[in-house]
């Protein structure tokens, strides 16, 4: 690990995870997981009225939905003719798509760290512990939009990072444009902004400035954002009673504003939720094997070994961002009801792997690496 690797063998090692990943979320995809389910096929409706000349900018149907997977449905449509296979291929070309940017994400996340290792690898072990991800993997094959989110999310937090490191107005607009398309694919899309303003007040207080520049920079960023998500908002200002009527149907306070009468059943959601990176995920056999949790023992160990660290060094950069990402991105799995938790923690897959990361990395240079000095 103490050798610097080189740009061609960081190359040629994503290009093997690539592969890897993509063997694992093509092979048999036809036959497995087996049978249909309803969710997927609204998406392959939605794509045979795009080929019929529809062009929605949201669906009405299945309790609303965001149209960004339908239309890339449609385009699978046109090469493989209709029917479950282009909807299936669609959501794992999504899934292969977001390896690549995991190492992105994970290596410009690791230039804020003082640790050689996670310099050096930070990258490289995100993407393939996303490639050999049972939670990634399961919903690459699954074929609904909720797989567009760990993709979007770690290319918007990329370009924003690095914006952040570089002070480029093209990182900037990359953010933008990211984060404007994300509106298009799933719910918890919407928390993104949230994230983002957080990340940028952070760095304002840090560096105790706030000039020309940086206005301009912020700016740019969600001026590009607002103009994407511009025709998203005219629907959902004409239509108040489709848009996000699914969260409204599943939230816990739906039925009962008063907080106090829901504190038993939050204080449940939360055991649940540290059941399901654990123990125990969800048990429905169309989206999951029943009660597979979203990691295994050793990788949740070192998930919650990610989680320590973080707070133990939080005021160093990048760690309270980690921490701030985790915990508005797990929100939706507690303020909603138990099904399909798996895909309403999919906004928390991306930093979940870096923190998986920063716990396999930490020890390498803290202890095995102060043993080799020692020895």
């Amino acid at each position: 690990m103490g050798k610097i690797p080189t740009p061609l063998i960081k190359t040629i090692l994503l290009v093997i995870i690539i592969l890897i990943g993509a063997f694992f979320r093509l092979h048999q995809i036809a036959d497995l997981p087996p049978g249909d389910d309803f969710d997927p096929a609204y998406y392959g409706l939605d794509a045979l009225r795009i080929l019929d000349g529809e062009r929605p900018v949201y669906l009405a149907t299945n309790y609303g939905r965001e149209p960004m997977f339908s239309y890339l449905v449609a385009a699978l449509y046109l090469l493989l003719g209709p029917g479950t296979l282009g909807i299936r291929v669609a959501s794992a070309l999504v899934g292969i798509f977001t390896i690549p940017a995991m190492y992105l994400v994970g290596d410009e996340f690791s230039k804020l760290s003082s640790l050689k290792t996670l310099r050096q690898w930070g990258g490289i072990l995100a993407a393939l512990i996303l490639a050999l991800s049972y939670w990634h993997l399961n919903w690459s094959r699954y074929g609904v939009r909720a797989i567009l989110i760990p993709l979007f999310f770690a290319m918007t937090t990329f370009f924003l990072l690095r914006a952040l490191r570089k002070r480029r107005s093209l990182d900037f607009l990359g953010a933008g444009i990211f984060l404007g398309f994300s509106f298009y694919t799933y719910q918890l899309a919407q928390l993104l902004p949230l994230l983002i303003l957080l990340v940028l007040l952070y760095d304002v207080i840090t560096r105790h400035s706030f000039n020309k520049q940086d206005v301009l920079h912020f700016l740019l960023l969600f001026g590009t954002a607002l103009l994407i998500w511009l025709p998203l908002a005219f629907y959902a200002y004409s239509h108040p009673g489709v848009f996000n009527q699914r969260v409204w149907g599943v939230f816990i306070f739906s039925d009962s504003p008063s907080v106090s009468d829901q504190i038993p059943e939050l204080l449940e959601k939360g055991r649940q939720l540290l059941l399901l990176f654990t123990i125990e995920g969800d048990l429905d056999l169309t989206i999951n094997l029943p009660g597979r949790p979203l990691f295994n023992p050793f990788l949740s160990l070192f998930f919650f070994a990610g989680i320590l660290i973080s707070l133990w060094r939080w005021r160093l950069p990048g760690y309270l961002f980690l921490l701030s990402w985790l915990v508005i991105m797990i929100a939706p799995v507690l303020l909603a009801e138990k099904a399909a938790m798996g895909k309403r923690a999919l906004g928390a897959l991306p930093v979940a792997i870096l923190l998986i990361t920063l716990g396999l990395t930490w020890p390498l240079d803290n202890w095995f690496g102060q043993w080799r000095h020692d020895t």
